[in-house]
């Protein structure tokens, strides 16, 4: 859906690359990117050549945006803060919140048994933060490194 909104605005700072077929660029077709991004420039990120990591800033009502006006603008061209998405971020928040607060619950008489629950519902959600075939991993890397801990804090203090 992101690239549906792309389309194909590819707003370039520098001069436009020119593509010529031969059968050498055609075995390394994946290097070529990065040749035309150092004439053309883009204005869009390229996720899969530039880490987000540190770029974003997500809330927890999931909504995204950048201090970086390359990244700013590709959150607004490829609308990665429409209402669909967010709804899913915060989907994610609040089923690891439900997931901590399940097992504080299920073992609330057993320290030890909490523990090892959480940490394995933790485990869990860092594999997932790192596998790329996991829907919105930077949201969940942002997750890790900003709010778990206070999550997992604030869930204890309720329950």
């Amino acid at each position: 859906m992101c690239n549906h909104y792309k389309d194909v605005q590819f707003r370039v700072r520098g001069g436009q690359a020119t593509f010529s077929v031969t059968l050498g660029n055609l075995k390394n077709i994946h290097r070529l990117g990065a040749n035309y991004d150092s004439i053309e420039l883009p204005d869009l990120v390229n996720p899969e050549v530039t880490d987000p990591t540190g770029m974003l800033t997500f809330y927890k009502n999931g909504r995204v945006t950048s201090s970086d006006a390359r990244f700013q603008y590709t959150i607004d061209t490829c609308k990665l803060d429409r209402d669909d998405l967010q709804v899913f971020r915060m989907g994610i928040l609040q089923k690891f919140r439900e997931d901590i607060e399940s097992q504080l619950r299920e073992f609330v008489d057993s320290p030890s048994n909490q523990s090892v629950s959480i940490q394995t519902i933790v485990s869990q959600f860092v594999r997932d933060s790192r596998n790329a075939a996991s829907d919105f991993t930077a949201f969940r890397n942002y997750m890790l490194q900003h709010w778990l801990a206070e999550e997992i804090k604030n869930i204890k203090n309720r329950v």
